[in-house]
């Protein structure tokens, strides 16, 4: 019974850390999901400034707008618990755009 109950255990421990990880397809998708709903976007860039583009870099992504380009750090934050990755936004100054 000691046995059943510890392979049991050790079945959901391996199932439940599996669904942690996330292809990155999926990954980049939560990035950039999380990236859009981030409330310090719309205090960085006007509203009046549509996105044009948003380009993965080597520590996140840039967003260009018809007048500005800003760099935004992707900071994965530490869990306690396996799920899925929760992220940390660090927005940087809005430059003019070089036409």
């Amino acid at each position: 019974m000691k046995k059943i109950m510890t392979l049991c255990a050790a079945m959901v421990a391996l199932t439940t850390n599996s669904f942690a990880l996330l292809p990155p397809l999926y990954q980049s998708m939560s990035e950039l999901q999380g990236l859009l709903e981030d409330p310090q976007l719309s205090k960085v860039i006007n509203d009046a400034e549509p996105i044009m583009s948003i380009d993965r870099t080597e520590n996140g992504f840039r967003i260009t707008t018809n007048k500005h380009a800003v760099d935004v750090t992707v900071k994965t934050r530490p869990q306690r618990m396996p799920g899925p990755a929760k992220f940390q936004y660090v927005f940087g100054t809005p430059q003019p755009r070089n036409y």
